[in-house]
């Protein structure tokens, strides 16, 4: 479903360029869950941008039921995006104007779906993840976990073919985080959904059945993907990734 093939990244020009993601080979089969493990830095939010057709690779090609996102049009990877990827993001990037139920509708607006229709289906993902009672709130009305617990319903809505997931439980308490990452793999798996979870953190790659490792902005296979991380551990590990790429968690269109 999701192939990159020999995909190189980088920022910048001249002396100031920097090389993020280089010559990565991966691919994610309808349905499958991959959890993407790496260190600050490493390029992991870089190359899930580029699964996501947030940006363009500079050299190789990824492919999304066989289309090149290089290759379309920027209206056209705009659509894709809108009608086929689900985003969760660590800062849960809800609009603060917007209640949660309004929130959780917006890409089946932009799909250009009927308001009653997108309304109905953003209030039955509202009680899936248990917070129908929260519909009508605003994003500075909740907590954290709620917050990100809508965010998992924005995402699902548009009954996606790929779920993206930026260290989603990053903001979150141990607890809490526990509890989202549970409702994101249960959600995805009922949903038969493929699952691309970026992590630093060991414990939640475990969840899933197939991790790979991205050292340096290069792919290490791991579990379940022929290889072996070692003791499992990932060291020097921050929590958000500020060198990766530039304004990473903006879903606006191209």
């Amino acid at each position: 479903m999701l192939q990159l093939k020999q995909v190189s990244k980088g920022y910048g020009h001249g002396q100031s360029s920097n090389q993020v993601i280089t010559d990565v080979d991966f691919s994610l089969e309808r349905g499958e869950h991959v959890a993407l493990l790496g260190s600050s830095g490493s390029g992991k939010s870089t190359l899930l941008n580029l699964a996501g057709a947030l940006t363009t690779p500079d050299s190789g090609q990824v492919l999304f039921l066989d289309e090149d996102f290089g290759a379309m049009t920027k209206s056209r990877r705009a659509k894709v995006r809108a009608t086929s990827i689900g985003f969760i993001f660590q800062r849960f990037q809800l609009i603060n104007s917007l209640t949660a139920m309004e929130n959780v509708s917006l890409p089946l607006l932009l799909g250009g779906g009927r308001p009653s229709v997108a309304k109905r289906e953003a209030l039955d993902l509202l009680e899936r993840v248990g917070l129908s009672q929260l519909a009508h709130r605003l994003p500075g009305q909740l907590s954290g976990g709620e917050m990100q617990r809508v965010a998992v319903a924005r995402s699902l809505v548009a009954s996606p073919l790929l779920l993206l997931a930026d260290e989603p439980t990053g903001s979150l308490d141990s607890n809490t985080g526990k509890l989202v990452l549970d409702l994101i793999i249960g959600e995805a798996n009922r949903c038969g959904t493929a699952l691309l979870l970026v992590t630093h953190d060991q414990a939640a790659a475990s969840r899933l059945p197939r991790q790979v490792q991205i050292v340096d902005g290069r792919l290490r296979a791991g579990y379940g993907d022929g290889g072996d991380f070692g003791d499992g551990s990932v060291a020097g590990v921050a929590g958000d990734e500020a060198h990766d790429a530039p304004g990473r968690q903006t879903l606006s269109p191209e």
